[in-house]
């Protein structure tokens, strides 16, 4: 269980965590888990790999607000030959009410061809997972929409990326983030589901395009000027 304290930088106008926030959160307690465990980054590199993040469910049920702590729990939670599995839950560390919880699944890449290769067989074994109620492993494919509308051009910046060199996924979920309708705050997120297609790189640029269907905004993200897709998701507001 690693421990967090929300931070004034880290709120949104809400006074409240940012869902950008929430999983950058997750991303370095995945990565402290991963490390304590044998297999972060840190050890792939050594054999010129590196994780990437190819889906993620999660479900908010109440954003934190600022200088409250809150108990951050992450654990793998299965692995087949090219998805290893990883569930994580949010509490508050004083009443230890659930905030949110989820599911992801992650690819393991070779950092100087980019192309994908299988999970190392020592980590398919049951040695490494946990089983902690977990949630069921996200679909491999997202509904989508009849029809899209275009919503933007996106010009990728330096701040987006990370130590891959390519665009960090929580900015893909903070582009699409930025199409939910006027009037809808974070706070009214109650789920959030994205698929990671290809991974995007310096100078590169992507359209926006989205469709609101009752509670469910979905989002699509297609790299200019081939229409490839990068990430696709969809968020349901309350």
């Amino acid at each position: 269980m690693q421990s967090f304290t929300v931070r004034a930088y880290e709120c949104s106008p809400e006074g409240r965590l940012s869902l950008r926030s929430l999983f950058y959160f997750f991303e370095e307690a995945a990565w402290n888990s991963s490390h304590e465990l044998g297999f972060s980054i840190d050890h792939l590199n050594k054999a010129d790999q590196s994780w990437v993040l190819h889906r993620l469910d999660a479900h908010i049920y109440e954003l934190p607000t600022h200088r409250q702590s809150i108990k951050f729990d992450t654990w793998p939670s299965g692995a087949d030959r090219f998805f290893a599995y990883r569930d994580f839950k949010i509490f508050n560390s004083k009443t230890e009410k659930l905030l949110a919880e989820g599911t992801s699944s992650w690819l393991i890449f070779n950092v100087h061809s980019r192309k994908l290769e299988p999970i190392p067989s020592k980590l398919i074994g049951d040695a490494y997972f946990v089983d902690k109620a977990n949630l069921p492993r996200p679909n491999r494919k997202l509904p989508a929409p009849a029809s899209w509308e275009e919503a933007g051009h996106i010009q990728i910046r330096k701040q987006d990326l990370d130590r891959n060199n390519h665009v960090n996924n929580v900015a893909l979920i903070q582009f699409m983030l930025e199409q939910l309708p006027e009037g809808v705050n974070e706070r009214d997120v109650q789920t959030i589901e994205v698929l990671f297609k290809t991974e995007l790189l310096p100078g590169e640029a992507i359209n926006a395009q989205k469709m609101m269907e009752e509670e469910w905004l979905h989002v699509q993200l297609l790299k200019q000027p081939n229409s490839q897709l990068v990430a696709s998701g969809r968020i349901k507001c309350f």
